[in-house]
């Protein structure tokens, strides 16, 4: 993170001053990290005289991979779908069977879920060879957007052994929520910023907001694309919507498509309810737990395959 934040500031051709001042900052706060010498003990992070140090790797890292320094890549076939049962890339016109199943969900109403349910399991194989992106398998299959349950029992047909995100919070929350303060705390003893809002909302959404925050820099390929300011994350994971104002404008107001949560209510510390945002759409029902509706959320970029940045 500390990285993450130098080359926000300062790109990745940063003066050893710079990175001097970044090391001693973190020596400062995490005394532990201090190493015996004539110096000031910051030499793990950053050496001057040799330029080496954790610091200094992770910057080359970072450089090496921009698409500037990357060679062009070859062009590769894209990879299988994660069910490996469904068979190959092909689209085949579905037998008559499936294509009435297909046909009765069209026109189906939400209060018939047992039967949409059903028949939804049954045309699943169907419904993996089409997928190409989040559009045309909401046209084809649109009970998706007012039957509850419907993406989550797709996901668990699709992984069946995958845990909940209520038992990696569990077992990992508070170890994250920790790591993060400590590195937030090391943020503004060097920028001299006040803290994020992460803090305003309720624990599981902050757990996932650190987690996002704490994300390495990913190689942006050989398009030119600009990569996300640090203080904008949160806005690709959820979004808050003022109580009274319309669900639609929020929609409206992005420049994608791309599946969000919308955090209803007066404030971020006091949530009313969640939706999800998918394709320009509300999807049903409303949810009252974050940790369900951030679990939706990746269950349908799974499920949906919607291409990401869109």
């Amino acid at each position: 993170m500390v990285v993450n934040i130098m080359v926000e500031k300062y790109g990745t051709d940063i003066h050893k001053n710079v990175k001097i001042d970044f090391a001693k900052a973190i020596v400062c706060l995490f005394p532990c990290y201090r190493t015996i010498s004539e110096k000031g003990g910051y030499e793990t992070f950053y050496n001057p005289d040799t330029g080496a140090g954790f610091l200094a790797w992770r910057l080359r890292t970072i450089k090496r991979n921009s698409p500037k320094q990357r060679k062009p890549a070859t062009k590769r076939k894209q990879s299988c779908e994660l069910n490996t049962t469904t068979k190959k890339s092909r689209t085949e016109p579905p037998d008559v069977e499936v294509a009435e199943m297909v046909q009765f969900m069209k026109n189906a109403l939400p209060d018939q879920k047992e039967i949409i349910i059903k028949k939804m399991k049954l045309t699943f194989e169907y419904r993996r060879s089409i997928v190409k992106d989040t559009t045309s398998v909401l046209l084809e299959f649109p009970r998706f957007m007012d039957t509850p349950d419907l993406i989550n029992n797709d996901f668990t047909q699709l992984l069946p052994n995958c845990p909940s995100l209520e038992d990696f919070i569990i077992i990992f929350g508070e170890k994250i929520l920790s790591i993060y303060k400590n590195l937030e705390t090391a943020e503004s003893s060097v920028t001299g910023e006040e803290e994020s809002e992460v803090e305003i909302w309720d624990r599981d959404t902050r757990i996932f907001l650190a987690v996002l925050f704490m994300l390495p820099p990913t190689a942006r390929g050989r398009k030119k694309v600009e990569r996300i300011p640090i203080k904008e994350l949160p806005n690709c994971l959820i979004i808050f919507c003022k109580r009274g104002r319309p669900l639609q404008e929020i929609i409206d107001s992005r420049s994608t498509k791309q599946p969000i949560v919308i955090a209803c209510g007066p404030n971020k510390a006091a949530i009313d309810y969640y939706v999800l945002s998918v394709d320009g759409n509300i999807l049903q029902p409303e949810i009252h737990r974050s940790v369900d509706a951030l679990d939706l959320l990746f269950n349908t970029f799974t499920v949906l395959r919607p291409i990401y940045g869109s």
